[in-house]
């Protein structure tokens, strides 16, 4: 018996592989062309027509869900990046904040969950996200919320939207709850930052235990994940408690005591987190230990608060940015999308943890201001001197970027390495 043709096997695995690659191309430039189209439609009295594909959002969720199982369900980035929180389907406003922040792959980017419910346009903000995902899965990061589940998106919006923009609406939104059991629960920034939708956890003891989740999965109302997508740090909390129930009727929530002795215990520096609609879109706890980033302007129509977003450099220096409308709430359409006008920023300077960016012109009329903080300003060659310090040391212990200064004595008074005044 003649020997196979060898060559000829090997010609057809290579015709395979350039078949496949061609096919990955050919979605890579529909996902571009998908991505573009959100990004650039036209906005008429604060509302869109977006037109989405049930087939492209099929397409999209499938694959966004195969690339949320690649991942850990912590995952690990390292910065710079920028990181925002609650957007609740207010797509406006994201088009608004991706357009000044930017866009993978140029811009990398976390967010805290609850991209869907409350706002008209759930399914755009979702899925225009997704789609950045499985195009740029190394530039976009998106963790869990307490409305990326069945329960809470079944009754808070995303249900009905689903229903009223498809026929097939219900089997959509099931699409939607397999692609949200896969997504991660937390993020680690360089090490230093731990970052989740809600809070922490008296059950959370090691980042080993994330590795024992298995996803895809629900989460019910109770135990560490519950936690995760809805704890809640309070003033009411006190250090001998360190835990409480919470006033929601789910979770718990957690004190300065609590948040000291996670910090310590798990080696970070600081919590970052969003879940709690904040006036400034932005909200300190536990001596600057904690954050809270709420990216949601007048919430609902009904709240006036602003939108936080979070830039962390490379050297871990962090800048807020805030956005505001001007256009009074009584005359806001019922999805919160708002027009944003600019302001002339500050000059950039050291604020002992946070750095106000700067900003050398009027921007244009939907722009920002960036946040003012007054926690103690540096001279420009004390920033300097810190920064020299900081690349040529790189020691956390002695020496980091949230404890605010070169010099050990002007610190955090009250002790710990969180973002301090």
């Amino acid at each position: 018996m003649p020997a196979p043709n060898a060559s000829s096997g090997e010609k057809s695995d290579k015709a395979a592989i350039e078949r496949r690659k061609a096919y990955e191309e050919k979605v890579k430039t529909s996902l571009e062309t998908f991505i573009k189209r959100l990004l650039t439609l036209p906005i008429k009295d604060h509302q869109v027509e977006a037109n989405l594909d049930l087939k492209e959002l099929r397409e999209i969720c499938l694959r966004a869900r195969e690339q949320f199982m690649l991942e850990p369900a912590l995952v690990r980035i390292k910065a710079p990046v920028v990181i925002l929180g609650d957007l609740h389907g207010q797509f406006v406003d994201t088009l608004r904040m991706l357009e000044k922040v930017g866009t993978p792959p140029r811009q990398k980017l976390l967010f805290l969950g609850d991209y869907v419910d409350r706002g008209s346009y759930s399914l755009e903000t979702v899925t225009l996200l997704l789609a950045m995902k499985v195009r740029y899965p190394r530039a976009i990061w998106m963790l869990r919320g307490n409305h990326e589940t069945r329960a809470v998106n079944k009754q808070y919006g995303f249900f009905e939207e689903c229903q009223r923009r498809f026929p097939e609406g219900k089997e959509l939104w099931t699409l939607y709850q397999h692609v949200f059991n896969c997504m991660p629960l937390a993020a680690i920034v360089s090490e230093r930052m731990f970052c989740v939708h809600g809070g922490i956890s008296a059950d959370l003891y090691s980042f080993k235990q994330f590795d024992r989740i298995m996803r895809p999965t629900d989460i019910t109302d109770l135990g560490l994940l519950t936690d995760l997508i809805w704890a809640d740090p309070s003033d009411s909390v006190t250090d001998e408690a360190k835990y409480i129930a919470s006033p929601r009727g789910v979770s718990q929530l957690f004190g300065k005591k609590a948040i000291d002795e996670f910090c310590a215990n798990l080696g970070i520096d600081c919590i970052v987190r969003a879940h709690q609609c904040v006036q400034d879109g932005y909200e300190f706890f536990a001596n600057k230990r904690c954050v809270t980033i709420f990216s949601a302007p007048s919430y609902c129509g009904e709240m006036d608060n602003a939108a936080g977003m979070l830039h962390v450099r490379e050297n871990l220096a962090c800048s807020i940015y805030t956005y505001k409308s001007l256009i009074p709430l009584s005359k806001k359409p019922e999805e919160s999308s708002r027009r944003l006008i600019g302001t002339v920023g500050h000059e950039s300077r050291i604020l002992y943890g946070w750095t106000c960016t700067r900003h050398s012109r009027l921007i244009d009329a939907y722009l920002t201001t960036t946040v003012s903080v007054e926690f103690g300003v540096v001279d420009e060659e004390d920033v300097a001197e810190r920064e020299r310090h900081v690349d040529r040391r790189r020691n956390f212990d002695k020496c980091f970027v949230f404890g605010g200064a070169s010099r050990p004595e002007v610190a955090n008074p009250a002790g710990g390495r969180g973002f301090a005044a």
